[in-house]
């Protein structure tokens, strides 16, 4: 596992700027082979990445953010 943040904020605070990502690597399994074939996993998960954004404006009394999580739209491979 690998994380990666960044993170900017202007100079009269005002906004703020954000981006995560994590890298998963390869991972093991629960063993599904006594399983129907169709229901049957790999016994490791392929690597891949999550990507997080938020931009936050500050006001004098509270904060609004908007953010976006999982930007590349992983998804696992089973049915």
């Amino acid at each position: 596992r690998a994380l990666f943040n960044i993170g900017y904020e202007t100079n009269n605070a005002k906004w703020k700027f954000d981006f995560t990502t994590q890298w998963y690597g390869l991972s093991r399994l629960p063993d599904t082979q006594s399983n129907p074939e169709q229901y049957r996993a790999e016994k490791t998960s392929i690597p891949y990445y999550i990507m997080q954004a938020q931009v936050t404006k500050v006001f004098s009394i509270l904060e609004w953010y908007i953010g976006v999580e999982n930007i590349t739209n992983f998804k696992t491979l089973f049915p």
